[in-house]
């Protein structure tokens, strides 16, 4: 090959090894830079968005939907987290004795609200309202129903579980007048209940899950619940939580219904005692709740019996007791719902589990 030719060749194929060179530092300069980007942005994701742990705030929600992909709901009975697949079954609403020869009561640790309202003679009687999902095996002694009991019961279109009643209230119920589905053990719905051997009637009269469920399926009653939900909060860490235990007393009438509720800091629950005692169900459970509600009512009694009628229309004055803390408010019953509000007039949100409503007359003495 001539010189010349020789000389381009070399020239040429130098030529195409520094353009081969090129390509491979600017194959990997690209590399480089890409890589750069995608740290770039995923700091940006999620290092600018993570937090102290100090800052972080006890999230039920994101809790529950890291464990699962389900859409969540809450519950609008007690603000529960539901599956939102999930229906809001029909409640389930039973009357309770609660004298001191019924002690101690079944299955209500197991209630979603309970409403504690005065009766005659200064006794209190109990109002136990259950999501289907969550009904114990053994739920009393059932008591007799009055047109208040009806009354709230009606805001959650439930089915009513009592014993007789007063006249009143049983003309009421014949007539459709509150929004329940009614069932009487003194009629032919007694075959759903029984009498237990450890109290003497009339405070020994059961109804269990099994038996409610029969109601509602031979009856063919609706499947979903028809009624508002209260507001639902996240609660507060228990670094957030006051450290001084508070105590709430209600007094409804004699020493025997002196009520008083102790607040919990490390679990945010409230416990109950009655007569200066322990108020344990029948598993020997303490009676705990999430939140406590006093609601001032008008009260007056209308017979020589002692039947009382209490006015639960309107508004009045509330108390609300929740993490610890005191919130002074307005309730206001407005389309078959009573609702709860601070001083603001902003809705109260409560924490989701056990709610106990007190329902007192305007001038009982509750301190705190």
């Amino acid at each position: 090959m001539p010189k010349r030719y020789f000389i381009d060749a070399v020239f040429h194929q130098q030529k195409g090894q520094n353009k081969n060179l090129l390509n491979q530092k600017l194959l990997v300069v690209a590399i480089i830079i890409f890589l750069l980007i995608v740290f770039t942005i995923s700091y940006c994701l999620f290092g600018f968005n993570s937090k102290d742990d100090g800052d972080v705030i006890n999230s039920k929600t994101s809790e529950q939907q890291n464990k699962t992909k389900t859409p969540l709901i809450f519950s609008a009975l007690n603000g529960v987290f539901l599956n939102k697949q999930d229906k809001e079954l029909l409640p389930v609403a039973v009357l309770i004795d609660n004298i001191i020869d019924a002690w101690p009561p079944s299955g209500i640790n197991q209630a979603s609200i309970i409403y504690e309202v005065p009766v005659e003679a200064g006794i209190t009687r109990l109002i136990a309202i259950f999501s289907q999902t969550n009904l114990p095996q053994k739920i009393g002694p059932v008591r007799s129903a009055r047109p208040y009991l009806a009354h709230l019961v009606g805001e959650y279109g439930a089915l009513f579980v009592h014993a007789g009643g007063s006249f009143q209230v049983l003309q009421e119920l014949k007539q459709g007048d509150h929004q329940v589905y009614n069932v009487d053990a003194l009629t032919s719905d007694g075959r759903y209940f029984w009498r237990g051997v450890d109290k003497k009637a009339p405070h020994n009269l059961f109804i269990s899950k099994d038996n409610l469920q029969q109601i509602i399926t031979k009856r063919q009653l609706p499947t979903e619940a028809n009624f508002s939900s209260w507001l639902w909060q996240d609660e507060p860490s228990i670094e957030k939580r006051p450290i001084i235990s508070s105590e709430i007393i209600i007094n409804f009438s004699n020493s025997s219904y002196q009520v008083k509720w102790r607040y919990q800091r490390e679990t945010n629950h409230y416990l109950r005692w009655q007569k200066n005692l322990a108020y344990l169900d029948d598993q020997r459970k303490q009676i705990e709740t999430s939140n406590i509600i006093i609601q001032y009512v008008p009260v007056s009694i209308i017979d020589s019996v002692g039947r009382r009628k209490i006015d639960l229309t309107g508004q009045g004055k509330t108390i609300v007791f929740r993490d610890g803390r005191t919130i002074i408010g307005q309730w206001k019953k407005e389309n078959n719902r009573t609702r709860f509000f601070d001083e603001n007039d902003k809705e109260i949100a409560f924490n989701s589990g056990q709610i106990w409503i007190e329902i007192v007359p305007e001038e009982t003495d509750v301190i705190y």
